[in-house]
């Protein structure tokens, strides 16, 4: 039973919208997926009249404090009636419940190819109370693995990928900090389920003509695991000075501080060998996806393209 939360899910690109698909977090909104049933207005009610339970497995707490751990994620869930972080042994005592949801560990296989890992919220859906039974997926949150296992898990084959996930994993973003963080998005975005708007459109874009743009420090680091290389690569800051506006480079640990103060700012999130760039606002708002496909990232053209998109957003009424 130990592996009995981690699944492929085989999936096309166009079961998502494209702008969707360029952030860390992902709620549905109301679209097909997996081949099951829409989401319907019900299922939402019903998430919120449930308990939740964020299934984690106890070697990720070898790392983490897992007291801080629930104390933040409990504070930061507001969208349904509770939340209780459990191990998956725990787990099983609810998988019956019929106003019980679960957060589990899950990853994706596209055209035989790892794809991606992240935390999924599921429900089985009302009145087929099965464990393996059609599901209502309400989102993920992506999980960013180690350099070192991501160029494994890219490169292997289909039957070897569902052995390297089954080992004990860690997460580069799995803390009490960002994953609350995660969670309060998630809810954010639960409770409108409109997507991004788009950014030319958002008045919020406006205000990164004035306002600084925290970016975090990872932005500048490089590697390429689907070339099997690790090696960091650490680009000079002046990389930044294309794009038009203010910004301020920042540590990780800065900004899970600036997290925990719950004061409103800009920030723009990313890992060394990840391709979503997200800007966020108000501690728990994705503000602008961005997804950049192939690597080595161009930072002079991209951040070019970036500060156009806000001086279009300015010249927009």
């Amino acid at each position: 039973m130990k592996n009995l939360f981690i699944k492929v899910v085989f999936i096309s690109i166009l079961l998502f919208s494209f702008q969707e698909l360029f952030s860390q977090v992902l709620v549905e909104k109301g679209i097909k997926n997996g081949g099951s049933e829409p989401n319907k207005e019900e299922d939402y009610e019903r998430l919120q009249q449930s308990v939740v339970y964020f299934v984690v497995p106890d070697y990720l707490f070898e790392d983490v404090d897992k007291e801080e751990f629930t104390k933040q994620i409990k504070k930061c869930w507001t969208y349904s009636k509770h939340i209780e972080v459990v191990n998956e042994k725990e787990s099983q005592n609810h998988l019956s419940d019929e106003m019980a949801a679960f957060f589990t560990i899950g990853y994706t296989v596209t055209d035989a190819r790892f794809s991606d890992i992240y935390f999924e919220l599921w429900q089985v859906r009302q009145n087929r109370v099965k464990m393996y039974g059609p599901k209502v997926k309400f989102g993920r949150i992506a999980l960013y693995l180690p350099c070192e296992i991501y160029s494994k898990l890219i490169h292997a084959k289909k039957g070897e990928i569902t052995e390297i996930v089954n080992g004990k994993l860690k997460y580069l973003n799995f803390n009490a900090g960002i994953t609350s963080f995660y969670l309060k998005n998630f809810c954010n975005q639960l409770e409108n389920r409109k997507g991004l708007e788009d950014p030319i459109r958002n008045e919020k874009i406006k205000e990164l003509a004035t306002d600084t743009l925290y970016i975090v420090e990872t932005f500048l680091e490089e590697m390429k695991p689907s070339e099997g290389n690790c090696k960091k690569e650490v680009h000079n800051s002046n990389e930044i000075e294309h794009y038009a506006y203010p910004y301020k480079i920042i540590s990780r640990e800065e900004l899970e501080e600036k997290l925990s103060s719950n004061r409103s700012f800009y920030f723009l999130d990313t890992y060394p060998n990840c391709r979503y760039y997200n800007v966020h606002y108000n501690t728990y708002t994705l503000l602008w996806g961005l997804w950049y496909g192939n690597f080595p990232f161009n930072y002079e053209k991209e951040l070019k393209k970036w500060s156009k998109t806000i001086e279009n957003a300015l010249k927009k009424k």
